[in-house]
C-alpha cells in the first residue's frame, strides 16, 4: 500500500488534526518505511512455529493470604464489622 496525501488527509479528517505540510511530509515518509516493513514480514515462514500468550516467561508470584486478627481493642469496640478480631468486609 501506497501512503500519500490523500490517505493523509483522510486520516487527518478523521482523527480531527491538522497537519502542516512539513508535518504531512514527515508523516508520509515514515508511514511509507512501516509500511515497507510490514510487507517484509508477509515473506517470513511460520511453518512450525508454536504461537505464544506471552513473549516472556510469565508466573504468579503472589503471597499466599494469611488471617491474622486485629489487635486494636479502641478500633474494634467502635466499629461493627468485626467478628472474632478479624474485619468482616
Amino acid at each position: 500500500m501506497k501512503i500519500n496525501k490523500d490517505i493523509l488527509k483522510v486520516c487527518s479528517k478523521n482523527l480531527l488534526i491538522d497537519f502542516t505540510d512539513q508535518e504531512q511530509e514527515f508523516l508520509e515518509n515514515e508511514l511509507e518505511e512501516v509500511m515497507k516493513n510490514f510487507e517484509l514480514l508477509k515473506d517470513i515462514s511460520l511453518e512450525g512455529v508454536e504461537p505464544t500468550n506471552y513473549s516472556i516467561q510469565y508466573s504468579n508470584n503472589l503471597r499466599d493470604d494469611e488471617q491474622e486478627p486485629y489487635e486494636d481493642e479502641e478500633y474494634i469496640k467502635t466499629r461493627k464489622n468485626f467478628k472474632e478480631g478479624l474485619i468482616k468486609v
